[in-house]
Formats: structure tokens, sequence, C-alpha cells
């Protein structure tokens, strides 16, 4: 009974598993009797099972191989090769070759390796787009992940860290990274809405300052597969801007750039370490000035920075061409276009302090203007060329604060239309000199005769009118004075010497100019000629006489002797001349002279005044220039008259 159960069981089994193909097999199966089994009926030692093909309909036997089943799970062993294969509709296996559809989501909870792939197939690729996916590859000793499109290579990861786009249309070679992300609501604490970070750690070497995130752009002429050198002002790297707006262009940003910073070549490269610049190009505001960028600030290759309009480098020059005399030099320009304005304006936020410096292009001025603070006037310096109009070449200016409504003075260098003078000075040009250097204007205008003296009081130049008089003459209409110079004197008063042994000068003073040679005025060189005329007479017991010519209390001429007796009024004459040699303390002077009378109408005598050496004079200290003469009786028929005096500066 027992050999039965498990006959019924095992026969059972085959029933369950009816739905797994058994192929054709004959066998025997052997029972064994349990001898312990009381009441149990012994069947024969072996059970034949007739040949039978399983099926849907017809259940069989077969012959199993240990491969065939899992002894700890009692499971048997399915014929995969001839296995139901998974489609997107129907469940089953997973094909070892060959194309196979799924439907429905997968999840992997472990690893899916695929093989490496190449541009053309890559490894992972989409069902309309069988040639475009990603792909590994290790090729140079560099791994790769390749992205294709259509089985060509587009861009890559590389194991350096780099990120390459290759392999596209001219126009269409752009590397677009966009952050998306609302802005935070406190703009001012949270300003940095999204962007791109790179972050560099300098290490420990001794120059971490050479290890630093680095954005690089490449640029050559040519193509990918024909490079060429890069040209002169060709864009290296460029960072640019755009707004976005209904309507412009497919996502609501604009096409075109709104502000560049770029980095240029400045000459064709031959070779590296070659010059480049740096340009910052802004777009144009108003619609009459066009919607194209246009260089704003350029940093020329030899460092030299200005604002400028040009691309082509500062005033004009290649931008590859050294702006100062050496790479030492540093300058800072500000143009304007040929026909434009440019200035720089230093101030605060209201104007009120400050100053300006720009061209005013369509009024031809130069302004160095409004240098002020906020409650002291302000100074305008105008350059004008002879074109402008007025036509003023520097105008300087001391206005109040309000516009200039109070003028308290300026200058002017250069031509004005009213009066025509070089320099005018004052709120109403009080002062005023004109082209040739001549004062045509202080205070109020020039009249004959006027000088300028200084002040004391207050220190100032006032002027005051020169009249003629001793020692001075005037030519208004010549605009010339003439003054008697130091020593130059004429007498206008005759002089006697009579009855006396006293030494008495033959000069009066009376007379225009002066006796005196100021201290320092003598230079070598320096000649006077002394001139004395007048009429003599003697008493019948002729006397002597001397006559001295004299600097101070030094004699330089002298002569003395006897006189002819009984002269009445007869002429007499002395004439000195001296020329300074030296001078100092114990300078020289060369010094002769002639004393000459007459005895009667035709009969005359001269007594010479002979120096044979220079005579030592100090030059430092003043001189006073006389002529003495000295009777050696005092008798009331000696007597001398001087009419005619004068001393003459000869150079």
């Amino acid at each position: 009974m027992k050999n039965l159960c498990i006959l019924f069981i095992l026969l059972t089994a085959c029933k369950v598993y009816a739905q797994t193909k058994i192929g054709s097999y004959s066998a025997s199966v052997t029972f064994t009797n349990d001898a312990t089994c009381a009441g149990c009926v012994d069947l024969p030692a072996k059970l034949t099972i007739a040949d039978a093909m399983a099926d849907a309909s017809t259940k069989g036997v077969a012959t199993f191989s240990l491969a065939d089943f899992i002894s700890s799970s009692g499971l048997i062993s399915i014929d995969y090769p001839n296995a139901q294969i998974a489609t997107a509709t129907l469940h089953g296996f997973v094909s070892a070759s060959g194309l196979q559809t799924f439907g429905g989501d997968k999840q992997f909870d472990g690893k899916l390796f695929v093989s490496s792939g190449l541009a053309t197939t890559p490894s992972y690729a989409f069902k309309d787009a069988t040639t475009t996916g990603f792909s590994y590859n290790t090729g140079g000793g560099v791994e790769t992940i390749i992205g294709s499109f259509t089985g060509t290579e587009h861009f890559k990861f590389t194991s350096e860290g780099r990120f390459v786009v290759t392999n596209v249309a001219t126009n269409s070679a752009k590397l677009g990274i966009n952050v998306y992300k609302d802005a935070y609501v406190d703009e001012d604490t949270q300003g940095q809405d999204g962007g791109i970070n790179v972050t560099t750690y300098g290490g420990t070497s001794l120059n971490p300052k050479y290890h630093t995130s680095t954005f690089t752009g490449r640029t050559s002429s040519g193509t990918a597969s024909v490079p060429a050198p890069t040209k002169d002002d060709q864009a290296m790297a460029e960072f640019t801007g755009k707004g976005w707006c209904t309507g412009c262009g497919s996502d609501g940003f604009e096409p075109s750039n709104r502000g560049v910073i770029g980095i240029y070549a400045a000459v064709d490269q031959t070779s590296d370490n070659t010059a480049a610049y740096i340009g910052i190009k802004t777009t144009r505001y108003f619609a009459d000035d066009g919607d194209g960028n246009h260089m704003s600030l350029l940093v020329d290759p030899s460092g030299n920075a200005g604002l400028t309009y040009l691309e082509t480098g500062l005033f004009g020059s290649a931008s590859s061409v050294n702006w100062g005399g050496t790479y030492d030099d540093r300058f800072f320009s500000i143009e304007g276009t040929a026909n434009g304005d440019a200035g720089i304006f230093i101030q605060s936020s209201t104007g009120s302090q400050g100053m300006n410096i720009w061209l005013d292009y369509s009024a031809n001025t130069v302004f160095f203007d409004n240098v002020r603070n906020n409650t002291a006037a302000i100074i305008q310096t105008r350059l004008r060329s002879t074109t402008a109009t007025p036509v003023i070449a520097i105008t300087t200016g001391l206005f109040t604060p309000d516009a200039g409504a109070n003028y308290y003075g300026g200058t002017n260098f250069g031509t004005d239309i009213i009066p025509d003078n070089v320099l005018t000075v004052g709120s109403s040009s009080q002062f005023q000199m004109d082209g040739v250097g001549k004062i045509v204007k202080y205070n109020s205008a020039i009249a004959d005769g006027e000088l300028l003296i200084g002040k004391t009081s207050g220190s100032t130049f006032e002027k005051a009118t020169l009249t003629a008089g001793t020692g001075i003459s005037i030519n208004n209409s010549g605009g010339s004075i003439t003054l008697n110079a130091s020593s130059n004197f004429t007498a206008t008063a005759d002089k006697t010497v009579a009855n006396t042994v006293i030494e008495t000068t033959l000069l009066s003073p009376t007379g225009v100019g002066s006796l005196t040679i100021n201290a320092n005025t003598l230079a070598a060189g320096k000649t006077y000629l002394i001139k004395a005329y007048g009429f003599v007479s003697t008493d019948a017991s002729a006397p002597n006489w001397t006559i001295k010519a004299k600097l101070g209390g030094t004699v330089i001429a002298t002569t003395t002797g006897a006189a002819t007796a009984s002269l009445s009024n007869r002429r007499v004459e002395i004439t000195t001349i001296f020329t300074c040699q030296t001078t100092g303390t114990s300078g020289t002077i060369a010094a002769q002279g002639t004393f000459g009378y007459n005895s009667n109408s035709t009969n005359g005598f001269t007594r010479e005044m002979v120096n044979t050496a220079p005579i030592t004079i100090n030059t430092t200290a003043s001189q006073t220039i006389d002529l003495t003469f000295t009777w050696s009786v005092a008798n009331a028929n000696n007597t001398i008259t001087i009419t005619n005096a004068t001393i003459e500066a000869m150079n």
C-alpha cells in the first residue's frame, strides 16, 4: 500500500509540472517493500511505464540528469534554449543575442555592464536614433566618455577633467551651460542666483598662486581638420551677456550679444607668447547709435588702458604697437569717436563736489572744469582753438556753485573778441595784455604817463601818473620815458669861486640828474666824461691855481701851477674822462684830463692832468663826482665862474 502511495505522489508531481515539456523516454521504476509495514501489500520490484510525450494534453515521463535538479530547493531545470523569449507584450526569458524589445519600466538593483562601443556604434543608444548615444574609450591612455549624434562624435568627457565639444558645424560650435534657478526674494543678501563654480586648491607647493581655477579659450583660424595660425584681432575668448524679452529668439533670450568681455590676438600668431589685448564691448543704448557692440574699454599688450570707441587700439594705432616709449610706461586714455565728445567726471553723486575734464567736440572746447567743493566757488578752465566762438585759448573763472550766477573773476589766455587781447583777468577783464605782451588795461584803460607803483599798504601795485620833471622826460606818443641815470648831470646854474683859498666845488648843486654813481653800478668798461666851461679873471700879482677831478674823496685827475696875471673874463675849459677797469673794494679806474684857458682873444694855454697808472677806487660804495678849484691867494680879482657843466655816462 505504501508503494502505491509513492507512485501516486510521483504521478501527481508529473501532473503538476505537466506544463514543462518532457521528451520521449522509457525507464524502469524500482520499488522497495517496507518490512516494518504491517498489512502492506508487497509490489513487484520494478514498475515499467510506457514511453509517452508530455504536452499540453498528454502526461508523460522523462529521464532527468543530475544537473536537471537543484538539490537545495528540489527544483527541476528548464530547457532554456527552447524557452519562451520575452517581448513587449509577453513574459519570457532574455535572449543571449539579437534585438529584443521590452515593455514597461525596468529596475536593476545591481550593476549593468555594457561593451565600450564606438562613436559610430554607441554602447547606449536610442530606439529612434540607433547611432546617437554614449560610448567609452581608452585611446591614448585617457579614459573618455563620448557623446555621439548620428554616428559622429560631438562631445566627450575625459579622465583628465576636460569637457570637449568636437565636430560641429561652423556656426553651431556653441557650448551652452544654462543654470535655471528662480532668484531669491532677498536679493541683497543672496544675489548670486545660480552659476558655475570651479574650485581649485593650491596644494602645498611653494607657489600656490600658480594653481588657480582657469577658463581658457583656444582659437585658431582654418578648420578642425586643417587648423591655421590665429589672426590679428581674432577673438580667443569672450564672455557675453544676453537678455530676455517677449519675441526675443526661440526661447525668449535674444540671439545677439549684449556686452562682451574678450581676449583678442594683437598680431598674427607665429610663435608662443604672442601679444594679446583685452577689451570690454558694450551695446549702444539709443536707437540712432545703432544696435551693435562697440569697444568701450581696452587694455593693450603693453598694459596701457583706455576708454575707446575703436577696436584697432588706443589713438587709432594698431593694438600691438607699444603706446609708451618702453613697456615700463603706463597710460590711461579716454577716446571718443572722430566727431564725438570724451571726458572724465570725478564728482559726488549730486555733482556738488569734484571736477570735470572733457572735450566738447561741437563747441571745439576742452574743459578743465568745475573744480569745487560743496560750499566754495567753482574754478573753470576752458581751452579753445582759434576757430571757436569766442576765440579764446584758455579761460579760467571763479564762480559760485549756482551755475556761475555770481562771477568773481577769471583769466583768459588766447584772444577774445572784445577786447582783442591775449590775456585778460577779472570779472570784467580789469587786467588785459595784448598779443605782443603790452599791458593795455589795469583796472581801467591805460592813460598817458601812468606807471605801476608798488604800494606797501596791501602789498599791491597801483597806477600812478608820471610827469616830466627833474631828471625825467616823457614821450607819451611814443610810449617812452627818459630818466637821467645815476651820475648823469647837467648844471642849470652858474658856480663862482672867488677871493678864497679854500678848495671849492665848481659844480652847481642846481641841475638835472645826479652827481652820484650808485654802489655796484660801475662795471668794467663803464666810462664817464666830465666837462666844465666858463670864464676866469686874475689879479696883477699872478696867483697859483689847483684843479682836481674827484670820485668821493679820491683825486682821479689834477693839475696845479701859476696863473697868468691880469686875466679878464677869459675862456676856461676843464675836461676829465675816466673808465672803470676792475670792480670791487679795490677796483681800478684809468683817468686823464686837461685844463685850458685863453690869455687873450687869440692865444690859449692848456695844462695837462695826466695819470700814468690806474687809480684804486671802491666800486661797491657810492661815489660822488666833483670838480674843485683852489686859489693860492684870496683876492677879489681872483675869480672863476663855471656856466656850463655836464657829467655824461658814455655807455
